[in-house]
């Protein structure tokens, strides 16, 4: 669940970067785009709303290792932006600002990668890892462009999913 999650919040930072890029490009009608676009606003709100209620369905130990166990802030930091992403995108004025777009972009791919990252900070700044610790951690080249290109077909095919639903439920209205 938490693959398919990640995966949503990070394709939509992708997609959203695209779509600034793609509509500073071109200036004609761009139907489709737009079609795609509030598909994908649908799936982050959708998976933001996920995220929340797994983070209220997990087991008492885990919700207290989270809230102050030594990852603490990267669980508060992602919760505070989840809710505030997810309120932002109820305006419309807002989604279709490509500022605002371009920093909720950069807001998500930067707590993605504080998220996977913290482990190797938070050891990093403790007194009990000996400097000889960070040999242990290795930097796979592969296995990080695996990882990306497996979240981002993630991403595509519910944006397809969605965007053929609602794209179906026009057309029976």
């Amino acid at each position: 669940m938490n693959l398919i999650l990640n995966s949503t919040f990070f394709g939509f930072a992708l997609f959203n970067i695209g779509v600034i890029i793609s509509k500073g490009f071109r200036k004609e009608k761009q139907e489709l785009l737009n079609q795609l676009d509030k598909s994908a606003i649908i799936i982050i709100k959708i998976s933001g709303l996920l995220m929340l209620l797994n983070v209220a369905l997990l087991d008492q130990e885990t919700k207290k290792y989270l809230l102050s166990g030594g990852y603490w802030w990267v669980f508060w930091f992602l919760i505070i932006l989840i809710i505030l992403i997810n309120l932002m995108l109820w305006a419309s004025k807002l989604t279709r600002s490509g500022i605002f777009r371009l920093f909720l972009s950069i807001a998500i791919l930067i707590e993605l990668f504080v998220a996977s990252m913290s482990k190797v900070t938070v050891t990093g700044f403790n007194s009990q890892y000996l400097p000889s610790s960070w040999m242990y951690f290795t930097f796979d080249f592969e296995l990080i462009i695996t990882s990306i290109l497996k979240q981002i077909i993630i991403f595509i095919l519910l944006l397809g999913i969605v965007y053929l639903a609602s794209d179906q439920l026009k057309k029976q209205l």
